[in-house]
C-alpha cells in the first residue's frame, strides 16, 4: 500500500514591500480588504470566524459571510437566522471577536467588539432586500437551524414555499461596532504587529511586539 504524500503547505507569500509605512497605512489597508470582501465570494476577507459567547458561558466560534463594512461608522455587518443559536447568545451577551486570515498578504487581522441583533426593523428590512438567493432561502425553512434530523437532507428539500414575510420573520442582520484591532503581518523572516483601540478615542493606534 503506497503511503499517502503530505498535503503541501500553504505558502505565505507576501513580498517584503508589502509591509504598510505606518499605523494609519494598516488601516488603510485593512478597509481596503474588508471593502473588497464584502464585494468578493469564498475568499479570506469574504469568509472571517465569529467567536461569540454561549449561553453557558462557553466559546464558540463559525465562519461568517462578511455582508458590510462601514469605515465611518467603524461597523461589520453580517446575516444570521433569528432563530439560531448565535443570534440567542448575542442577544444575552453582545461582546464578540471577528477574525480574519489571508494566506497570500500573510496578514491577521482580529478584531473585538460588540455586536447588536436587528431583527423586523428598518436596518433588517434595508440588508434583507439585499440579501443573497441563499440567505433567504436559508430564511424560509420552518425549521430552526440546529434542529435535530433522522438523516443528511439535501438543503433543497429543506426549504418550505411560505410567504416572503414568513422567510423575513426569521432573518436578522447582526451589526459589529468595532473597539479593537489587533493586526499582525508575517512577512519573509520578519513579524511586525500593531494594535488600535477605541472607545471614546480616535484609533488610538500603536505598534507592539509580535
Amino acid at each position: 500500500m503506497r503511503t499517502p504524500s503530505p498535503a503541501p503547505a500553504i505558502p505565505i507569500a507576501a513580498p517584503a514591500d508589502s509591509l504598510p509605512a505606518g499605523l494609519p497605512q494598516v488601516l488603510d489597508t485593512v478597509w481596503g480588504a474588508l471593502a473588497r470582501g464584502v464585494q468578493e465570494r469564498w475568499t479570506p476577507w469574504a469568509l472571517p470566524m465569529l467567536a461569540t459567547v454561549g449561553s453557558r458561558g462557553q466559546p464558540e466560534a463559525r465562519v461568517i459571510a462578511l455582508r458590510g463594512a462601514d469605515r465611518q461608522a467603524r461597523t461589520l455587518t453580517f446575516h444570521t437566522d433569528v432563530r439560531s443559536a448565535k443570534a440567542g447568545a448575542l442577544a444575552a451577551e453582545r461582546r464578540a471577536a471577528v477574525t480574519f486570515w489571508d494566506p497570500g498578504d500573510a496578514v491577521e487581522a482580529r478584531f473585538t467588539g460588540r455586536v447588536t441583533v436587528h431583527h423586523e426593523d428598518d436596518l433588517a428590512l434595508a440588508c434583507w432586500q439585499d440579501a443573497s438567493a441563499l440567505s433567504k432561502s436559508a430564511a424560509a425553512i420552518a425549521l430552526a437551524p440546529g434542529t435535530p434530523l433522522t438523516r443528511a437532507t439535501p438543503f433543497e428539500q429543506l426549504v418550505q414555499g411560505g410567504s416572503p414575510e414568513m422567510a423575513f420573520s426569521h432573518f436578522a442582520a447582526l451589526v459589529f461596532a468595532i473597539e479593537t484591532l489587533d493586526w499582525l503581518w508575517l512577512g519573509p523572516r520578519d513579524l511586525r504587529r500593531a494594535r488600535f483601540e477605541w472607545g471614546g478615542r480616535d484609533g488610538a493606534g500603536q505598534w507592539v511586539v509580535p
